[in-house]
């Protein structure tokens, strides 16, 4: 993230690299999403950063930071930190609650899909009672390990009756939308490490143009994507077992 002046910020997926951003258009960048707000929930990614800053030069620790919700160019959105220093795991605790109270849809683009194994059984679940689920993550993501290791995770899904898309380009996105009601974008994949162990931050959406916007990115994804699952021949199984 970066805050200018206290009262803006950029954050979300992207990092400040030139394979996610730069001054001129390149078809080889990554796909990704991020955001600016202005308004009084610029205040939460301040305490945030106060807080990393502390603890990354060895400072006495802060208060640790907690969820918080405010407005922000007109829309509802609520800040969301997760990592070790935020008791109780509520990023993880708000997908899957949001997740089991879907009722129309949930879409998911994340570019490591290792679920824990409640996210995944979520949702499943959600696909077995007929909620549109979707998962869309690159055909190849930058990290191969992480490839072998989502096949087995994605068939089930789609055994459940989700739908799996591969994007031909590198997306580094990590954005969750159920149904017209919420969405959430930041840094967090929908892997194990990103969700119980790193330090990562997310903006809850709440309804507005915010998640008509994700939602119209989503759609454009879907429609450069193939909607398919890894094979699973025995090399693979083999190869995804270890």
């Amino acid at each position: 993230m970066t805050i200018a002046d206290g009262q803006t910020v950029w954050s979300g997926g992207c990092n400040t690299a030139e394979d996610y951003i730069g001054p001129d258009p390149s078809a080889q960048r990554w796909k990704d999403l991020s955001f600016t707000l202005d308004g009084p929930v610029v205040r939460s990614f301040a305490e945030i950063f106060e807080t990393d800053w502390a603890f990354a030069v060895g400072m006495p620790r802060q208060a640790s930071v907690s969820a918080s919700v405010g407005a922000a160019n007109g829309q509802v959105v609520q800040v969301v930190p997760s990592g070790p220093d935020v008791p109780g795991d509520p990023l993880y605790g708000a997908l899957l609650t949001a997740i089991y109270q879907a009722r129309h849809r949930v879409w998911l683009v994340t570019p490591y899909f290792v679920s824990p194994e409640a996210g995944l059984q979520a949702l499943c679940l959600a696909a077995q009672r007929g909620v549109d689920t979707r998962v869309i993550v690159p055909a190849a993501s930058n990290h191969r390990m992480a490839d072998w290791a989502r096949g087995p995770q994605l068939r089930e899904l789609h055994r459940s009756g989700g739908r799996v898309f591969l994007c031909p380009q590198m997306v580094h996105a990590k954005t969750v939308v159920v149904d017209d009601t919420m969405a959430f974008v930041g840094s967090a994949n929908f892997d194990m490490r990103s969700l119980l162990l790193n330090y990562e931050l997310m903006l809850l959406v709440h309804g507005g143009k915010g998640l008509s916007d994700i939602d119209a990115w989503i759609d454009e994804l879907c429609g450069l994507s193939a909607e398919s699952v890894p094979n699973a021949g025995r090399l693979r199984n083999i190869f995804e077992g270890l």
